[in-house]
């Protein structure tokens, strides 16, 4: 579940103007919800760090020792977070460490980046321990990476990773921050009790925006997924045209031979000669069909790359599954009109020719 925490620092007589105040805010926020009823995990963190929000925190940065960062230079999204957002979102850690509660302002500055980060800059290294610097003229600060984690979707499923660094809540209390709770309770009463819980600390803090992570992702692939929908309706009347068209072809082609099949049958051909024939030639111009639209389709589906995510363009279980479905229509539209033919009267067709 999460929970926006808009906080105020414009005011001229604001206490959240002070840096400290703010975590000591936050802090109180986290040991309230962690304790309520159904609650699993609980982590509060900077509003830029939602997964598929395309919330940005864009900043340049330099490695120590070379000159300070400009708008030209490579940048990073920077994500305020507390020690137990990893863990709370499922972030794997993949080397060094995560924040401690020893990661205070009195402390030396770290920093943790993502995968995306640390294989871009660092390739053939590994970047823990590195001193890095980001943020523009006087807000320019200067952190030391102590880990790597895992990569997180920002954009949507069809856009590339976004490189992050995550410092912690403790160094850099955020103005604004979100509540994730990972619970089974439903989001109704458990926005309810937050609320609550928000309103004992400070009535004049406003708390909105309560929703799931899955429908925070519902509504990030809203465009796909009208996009897909139409193409699956589309797909659909493409597959009932095609088997009408081939039921239809079918069909006319042994009404055609009506003549044979009397004769077939008049020199003793039995009804399941005359499927298997029907069922056999039918079949070979549909196995000829498929290959050909499975090669179409391999080089068509290239074009629709970016509105897939962990699933490849030419993902077998798909053309498989489609594969089957026009195989199985193909084999009925053959086998009706063969199972009507071989009714036919062998007298009347040769009385009819």
């Amino acid at each position: 579940v999460q929970l926006w925490l808009p906080i105020s620092n414009d005011a001229e007589h604001d206490p959240y103007n002070v840096e400290v105040n703010r975590a000591r805010f936050l802090e109180n926020v986290y040991r309230r919800v962690s304790a309520l009823p159904g609650v699993e995990q609980a982590s509060i963190d900077g509003n830029d760090t939602l997964p598929m929000n395309s919330g940005r925190n864009y900043s340049p940065f330099t490695l120590d020792g070379q000159p300070h960062a400009s708008e030209g230079g490579p940048t990073a999204d920077i994500a305020v977070v507390d020690m137990r957002y990893f863990r709370t979102i499922g972030i794997p850690l993949l080397s060094g460490r995560n924040f401690t509660e020893a990661d205070t302002d009195q402390t030396q500055t770290v920093a943790v980046i993502d995968q995306t980060l640390a294989r871009r800059y660092w390739p053939n290294s590994d970047p823990v321990g590195v001193h890095i610097h980001f943020g523009f003229g006087a807000g320019l600060k200067g952190v030391t990476i102590i880990g790597v984690v895992g990569d997180v979707k920002s954009d949507g499923f069809e856009f590339p990773n976004v490189p992050h660094i995550y410092v912690p809540m403790g160094q850099f209390a955020p103005v604004n921050a979100v509540v994730f709770l990972r619970s089974q309770v439903g989001v109704g009463n458990l926005g309810e009790s937050v609320r609550h819980e928000v309103e004992q600390i400070d009535p004049n803090i406003p708390v909105h925006s309560v929703s799931t992570m899955d429908q925070v992702i519902y509504r990030s692939m809203a465009d796909r997924r009208f996009s897909l929908q139409l193409l699956a309706i589309f797909a659909t009347v493409a597959l009932l045209l095609a088997a009408i068209g081939v039921y239809g072809v079918m069909s006319y082609s042994f009404a055609q031979r009506t003549h044979e099949l009397g004769i077939r049958v008049a020199l003793g051909a039995q009804r399941l000669d005359i499927l298997r024939m029907a069922l056999g030639e039918g079949m070979r111009v549909v196995l000829i069909g498929l290959l050909s639209g499975l090669v179409g389709a391999a080089i068509v589906t290239r074009v629709f790359q970016s509105m897939l995510f962990q699933v490849p363009a030419s993902d077998p279980a798909t053309f498989i599954s489609v594969s089957a479905i026009l195989t199985a229509v193909a084999l009925l539209a053959c086998y009706l009109p063969a199972r009507r033919a071989t009714r036919v009267d062998p007298i009347l067709a040769l009385r009819n020719e």
